[in-house]
């Protein structure tokens, strides 16, 4: 009669990489919101009797800025930079705490930008200059193949982890900043010996006061 035939099985696995692609930034992927605080905010003894522009620790104290990203990123492979530029001579942005180094004159980046940590700008000292500050966004996605190995010399780099990016978005979003006035505390004032008119009652009144920048 016939025999049985055996049945033979064997498993395969297929991988299946997919390369990245970054959203595209733009001023919809941006959003900010008019920020407003006082003149020396973040410098404590900005307006004191004995005034000074040193900056508070971290920025405490500095005016919050209200910058958020968004992408169409799901998987958290997808990170997001953000340029800031048009800063003033003189002011400060502190990021988590933390002073972010200006790269060229008036503009700072921050990289792998989490909305969720703080961001303040500390305006330049005895200063009331309102500012717009300029922001623009990249996006950066990275996917590691298969075969990729963490801090391996050589699976731990290309062609086994790919980066791509957005570029920066070609039109900046505005940010405006309003710095109310501050009246600085009299410092070493006092009454001139002269008469004014010949009244007994009434004195030429002059200080040393810094004053605040126009």
């Amino acid at each position: 009669g016939d025999t049985a035939s055996s049945i033979l099985t064997e498993t395969v696995y297929l991988n299946i990489d997919v390369e990245p692609v970054a959203t595209v930034a733009n001023v919809n992927t941006i959003q900010v919101k008019q920020a407003i605080g006082y003149e020396d905010d973040g410098r404590g003894n900005g307006n004191s009797a004995t005034p000074n522009d040193t900056i508070n620790a971290n920025g405490t104290g500095g005016i919050p800025l209200k910058i958020k990203v968004s992408s169409d990123d799901t998987d958290g492979s997808e990170k997001a930079n953000i340029k800031i530029t048009n800063i003033p001579t003189g002011a400060v942005i502190y990021y988590n705490g933390v002073v972010v180094n200006q790269d060229t004159a008036g503009t700072v980046i921050i990289n792998n930008f989490d909305n969720s940590k703080s961001l303040v700008y500390i305006p330049p000292f005895n200063d009331d200059t309102d500012a717009t500050l300029k922001v623009f966004v990249e996006f950066v996605d990275t996917v590691k193949y298969n075969g990729y190995i963490e801090n391996d010399t050589t699976y731990g780099v290309a062609p086994y982890i790919e980066t791509k990016s957005s570029g920066w978005s070609s039109t900046g979003k505005d940010l405006s900043v309003i710095v109310k006035n501050v009246a600085d505390a009299p410092v070493g004032t006092d009454i001139a010996g002269t008469l004014v008119g010949g009244k007994t009652n009434e004195y030429t009144l002059t200080t040393n006061a810094t004053e605040d920048t126009p």
